[in-house]
């Protein structure tokens, strides 16, 4: 009787432990940190944490002790969070399922919906029998003669939602649906319902979301990894209109400092201009050898001089994977060809990053302060306006190496009522001097 009285006690408490989880969820889901994330980051996060603890509880199993509650809390939120991101996607879904080019209804929608949780049930019910049938002859013909109640705690209850769990996780780390793209979804669907068409955002996030349907995961694990490194304190956000997003971002250079830092710590997405070098696999290795390694005089020449082979492939993956705009200087056509990208990544809602520092002037990038600029990007605003007749705003940004700051200044707008040469000038000028300033630490520029 008592033992029956003990099993009530431990559901009671369980039910206890899982009120609270909710409770805990909510208030953690509706934190600036997480929601700044995206739901499929943190799907991929309250995932990892899920099968981190569950390893524990069956290290730990049967000692009983304050940890064990607290695991099974930990559990409990975890629970509590996915479902909950789970049943919050559904409206994201329900958008992608209508960029396949067909046109699929509610009904249609809920129909499908169903038809994949009936057959997610019954595959998942099936692996469960199988794996209890296997518990149950371990049980049979167990030398340890561990109690059943033990052996299905460990293995059934503890060990096999972990490896149920593992799948889910690695198709979230696939998933391209991060927070850029929710947003993209949201006026996707906002200019949908107003009759609106954006052939260039509906093409874009087909090719993202149903086409290619998967990210690369490298790109993130070298981010995670060098952003401790580069950590930097973003300052005069307050300064760029989020409302009027996209935009242009023109940053520094200081040898390869800046484009790294701005990439790492850039509050927003972006689609890069990066040089063709840089891209192609069969250039970068010399292009990064002769204006990175060789200036590193401190380097041992035996060294130095073959780190441009090794490091090439690396950087040119690195670089392929940011989805980038490849650059030209010396051919026009693909000059052309880099504005009418940059003109389609803007109505599709991506902001630029441009470098536009000419390394031709200073015989390489400068370590400190601001060279000369190109001024040739500044045709995208031109552009822009004749395709959508939108003013696109330009910000500058200071990648500040001993201050650890990225620091944005406050936009100018293309005005199209003035002569473009006169805009041109004033752009390209007011965005250096604004960048120079920045160098010197004046953070508060207009």
């Amino acid at each position: 009787m008592s033992s029956i009285w003990l099993q009530l006690g431990n559901i009671m408490l369980f039910v206890v432990l899982y009120c609270l989880a909710a409770l805990l969820s909510q208030l953690i889901l509706k934190g600036r940190i997480l929601s700044d994330l995206g739901k499929n980051s943190i799907f991929m996060i309250f995932s990892i944490i899920w099968i981190v603890t569950i390893f524990y509880l069956y290290r730990n199993s049967g000692q009983g002790s304050y940890t064990s509650v607290f695991s099974y809390l930990l559990l409990c939120v975890c629970l509590s969070s996915l479902i909950f991101i789970s049943f919050s996607m559904d409206n994201e879904m329900r958008i992608v399922a209508g960029l396949d080019g067909q046109h699929i209804t509610d009904r249609d929608y809920q129909a499908a919906k169903t038809l994949l949780s009936q057959w997610s049930m019954f595959f998942s019910r099936f692996i469960m029998l199988l794996i209890l049938g296997a518990l149950s002859l371990l049980i049979e013909y167990n030398p340890s003669k561990m109690s059943t109640i033990r052996i299905l705690d460990r293995y059934g209850l503890v060990l096999l939602p972990a490896i149920l769990l593992v799948p889910g996780s690695l198709a979230a780390l696939k998933q391209p649906l991060n927070k850029a793209y929710e947003q993209k979804l949201k006026k996707y669907s906002f200019l949908k319902v107003k009759g609106v068409t954006n052939t260039c955002l509906e093409d874009r996030l087909r090719l993202v979301l149903v086409e290619k349907y998967s990210k690369r995961i490298g790109i993130l694990i070298l981010k995670s990894l060098l952003k401790p490194l580069f950590k930097h304190r973003v300052i005069g956000r307050e300064n760029v209109d989020a409302g009027s997003l996209p935009a242009v971002f023109v940053c520094n250079h200081s040898e390869i400092y800046g484009p790294v830092a701005s990439v790492l710590n850039m509050p927003y997405y972006f689609k890069p201009w990066i040089l063709n070098e840089m891209v192609d696999i069969n250039k970068i290795s010399g292009h990064i050898q002769q204006g990175t390694f060789d200036r590193q005089k401190w380097i041992p020449r035996p060294i130095r001089s073959r780190m441009g082979r090794f490091a090439g492939p690396v950087v040119a993956w690195m670089m392929q994977s940011m989805e980038p705009i490849p650059v030209y200087r010396d051919n026009g056509r693909q000059v052309l060809k880099a504005i009418h990208l940059s003109v389609e990544a803007l109505e599709a809602d991506d902001n630029i990053l441009i470098f536009p520092e000419n390394p031709l002037v200073t015989d390489g990038y400068l370590r400190e302060g601001v060279g000369e600029f190109f001024s040739g990007f500044v045709n995208i605003a031109r552009e822009y306006y004749k395709k959508t007749s939108r003013a696109i705003t330009f910000y500058a940004i200071f990648a500040n190496k001993n201050e650890r700051t990225l620091s944005f200044s406050k936009g100018i707008t293309y005005d199209p009522s003035k002569p473009f040469p006169q805009e041109k000038k004033k752009i390209t000028r007011f965005l250096h001097e604004t960048m120079t300033k920045m160098s010197k630490g004046n953070h508060t520029v207009n």
